[in-house]
């Protein structure tokens, strides 16, 4: 079955290496593959954060999850890139 994840930029402590800013979302489709859409381009090391959350999202649910969302932040301890993750139905 095929699941679709939205990442959005909820907030940046300082600006980010990758060009992130807030509000700046995508989407991923994952079922036997991840694919990223509707994005000019992600952070490989936001995006290997997130990774976890994702799949456990798109097949089930995080221990710490409210309602169909989560929040992940970049491992960058400067600039502390928080994005905000919801299934989309």
């Amino acid at each position: 079955m095929v699941k679709y994840i939205e990442g959005t930029v909820v907030s940046i402590e300082k600006e980010c290496s990758a060009g992130l800013k807030p509000g700046y979302s995508f989407k991923v489709k994952v079922n036997s593959c991840l694919k990223l859409y509707e994005a000019d381009g992600m952070c490989l090391e936001l995006l290997h954060n997130a990774f976890p959350a994702i799949m456990a999202m798109a097949f089930g649910q995080l221990p710490f999850e409210k309602e169909g969302e989560a929040l992940v932040s970049c491992p960058d301890p400067v600039s502390k890139v928080v994005i905000r993750l919801r299934r989309i139905t």
